[in-house]
């Protein structure tokens, strides 16, 4: 409930908290941080593409790291551009450094 109330009062990046911290709900977090990005256009598409990217490296890639799951780290990689590093991520042998699996 907290999360949509952060979102009826635009506060994404509390939304986007909530929903990893206390939801432990990644998808949510990356889909609300996506429609932000989406729904603000070009006007802050700068800071909406930073709050994504705040969501994939330092939520979604650490759990990628903590549960082993090369598959999320990919996913994190390829979304901030980084594909190279989603390739070798799901490549045996699984690369610590680019996944951190």
């Amino acid at each position: 409930m907290a999360c949509a109330f952060f979102v009826l009062a635009e506060r994404a990046r509390d939304a986007i908290d909530v929903c990893v911290r206390y939801l432990d709900d990644w998808p949510l977090a990356l889909l609300i941080a996506q429609h932000l990005r989406a729904e603000r256009g070009a006007a802050s598409a700068e800071e909406s593409s930073a709050e994504l990217r705040r969501v994939l490296m330092d939520d979604l890639l650490p759990l990628a790291k903590r549960t082993g799951d090369p598959w999320l780290a990919s996913l994190a990689h390829w979304h901030v551009g980084e594909h190279e590093l989603a390739a070798r991520s799901v490549a045996p042998p699984y690369h610590e450094e680019s996944s951190g699996v």
